[in-house]
């Protein structure tokens, strides 16, 4: 491990390492006091993937877990108020410096752009909220695909035919309209009961179901005649 400097001057290489040791370690307190105040998106998305480590016992929440253990610093370059930092994954910390000390600038870090897309294809699924969102958002811009992604197989087939019947409704709103439900899909709240959830903004009845298939989540629709089943076998 090196660390070279354009000027004589305190190394920004402790501070990515302690940055990367909160990761490692969950440490949110320990990452926000590390990081460049204002960078509030970058640092939710962060913390959101490693409370789901924490939470989770999936193989994908190891996988990330692993892929945040196995990081550290190959070297450092220091400027007179900028410094970066080289990660053996082939990305970078940029830094900024605070007094005596530095703080990762989470934005123009090409480390956060790589570790946000892999932590999101690998948790993608794991949090019932974050299926419903996005199957709420794919009904709103008529999206099969990603309604289908999101979707049981049988649940999956049914897809072009709800679409359809809701895409005349949706290209009659208006863009004000449009913003109004998206922001309310933001609001989404679900109730977990081994499973399986139930789903729906706030204020609203929890009408959209899912089911944990293979460890991830997934809208179903039951059909009348299981539902009854269920009634029959509570009796």
């Amino acid at each position: 491990m090196s660390c070279q400097s354009f000027i004589i001057g305190l190394s920004p290489q402790n501070d990515s390492e302690a940055f990367l040791e909160s990761m490692k370690t969950q440490d949110v307190e320990g990452l926000k006091r590390l990081v460049v105040p204002g960078d509030t998106k970058e640092l939710e998305s962060i913390v959101k993937s490693l409370e789901l480590i924490k939470e989770s016992d999936s193989s994908a929440a190891s996988s990330l877990q692993k892929s945040i253990d196995e990081l550290n610093i190959t070297e450092c370059f220091l400027g007179s108020s900028t410094g970066i930092c080289s990660l053996n994954n082939g990305t970078q910390l940029r830094l900024q410096k605070d007094g005596l000390s530095w703080k990762v600038d989470l934005s123009e870090s090409s480390f956060i752009a790589d570790y946000t897309r892999e932590s999101r294809q690998l948790t993608s699924g794991l949090v019932p909220r974050d299926v419903a969102i996005a199957f709420g958002h794919a009904l709103l811009n008529a999206d099969v695909d990603a309604a289908q992604e999101v979707s049981t197989g049988q649940a999956a087939k049914l897809m072009p035919l709800i679409i359809g019947m809701m895409s005349s409704k949706v290209t009659e709103m208006s863009a004000a309209e449009m913003n109004e439900a998206k922001a309310e899909l933001e609001t989404m709240e679900c109730e977990v009961e081994g499973e399986e959830a139930k789903c729906g903004p706030t204020g609203k009845g929890k009408n959209l179901e899912l089911v944990r298939v293979d460890g991830k989540w997934k809208v179903t629709f039951k059909k009348k005649a299981e539902e009854e089943d269920e009634v029959e076998e509570e009796q």
